[in-house]
């Protein structure tokens, strides 16, 4: 079942007709997929369209909203992977003969994530239907393009975000500053000058505040929130 052949048999059961498919199919170039432009595009829910490939694929579903994901379950996908796929490793559970990694797709039918995904890890992959919806906020939350540069993962980023502050944990702070490359100096500043970690933090809050990758009320909010935990 591919793409249009989903969006074939949603218009088949009623949830769509076929100008809505027109419509989603020349704007689905502004979102992740053509599942994800129905639902933006105000056509079908997300809960609608999770049931009916529920019910097209006889694959279960998980709820995507609040989900906290373990820094090790979320390495064993590189970013690039979970992009190009468009899939998001959950957990991992113990099987009869070997580990088992839960994936979240929101068409398995359609979707060569799994065997790619099996050679890479060796683990056994089970696949439940996320929300497209769903799965790009979570991809942008999980492995967010605006920090990924298109090659490797973010398990610094991802563990402040995933994991409660503990006393060996990284403050915030700290799990940005790994993530920012070496700056250059000036030619003509002394030789081992180096930018205080502060003026790089406040650079690196200043950009991503102003081109929306970040709220700044929800920052400060996150890390008087850590502190606080911190000061537990």
């Amino acid at each position: 079942m591919e793409r249009a052949g989903l969006a074939e048999r949603l218009r088949s059961a009623g949830l769509i007709d076929a100008s809505q498919v027109r419509l989603a199919e020349l704007e689905q170039h502004r979102f992740g997929s053509l599942a994800e432009a129905l639902v933006r595009l105000g056509f079908l829910t997300e809960a609608d369209l999770v049931r009916a490939v529920c019910r097209f694929t006889q694959t279960p579903a998980i709820d995507l909203a609040a989900k906290r994901i373990e820094p090790e379950v979320l390495s064993l996908v590189s970013a690039e992977a979970a992009h190009k796929h468009r899939c998001l490793p959950l957990f991992v559970s113990m099987g009869p003969s070997r580990r088992v990694l839960f994936l979240g797709i929101e068409n398995p039918a359609h979707s060569t994530a799994p065997e790619e995904i099996a050679r890479s890890t060796g683990l056994e992959q089970r696949v439940v239907v996320v929300g497209p919806v769903q799965l790009t906020m979570a991809l942008e939350r999980f492995y967010p393009t605006s920090m990924w540069g298109g090659v490797g993962t973010h398990e610094s980023v991802v563990a402040t975000d995933t994991l409660p502050l503990a006393d060996s944990t990284p403050r915030p702070e700290a799990a940005m500053a790994m993530e920012v490359p070496a700056v250059d100096n000036d030619a003509d500043s002394d030789e081992g000058h180096e930018v205080p970690t502060r003026v790089i933090l406040q650079a690196l809050t200043k950009l991503l505040t102003a081109r929306g990758v970040i709220d700044r009320a929800d920052l400060v909010a996150e890390i008087r929130a850590l502190s606080e935990g911190v000061a537990d």
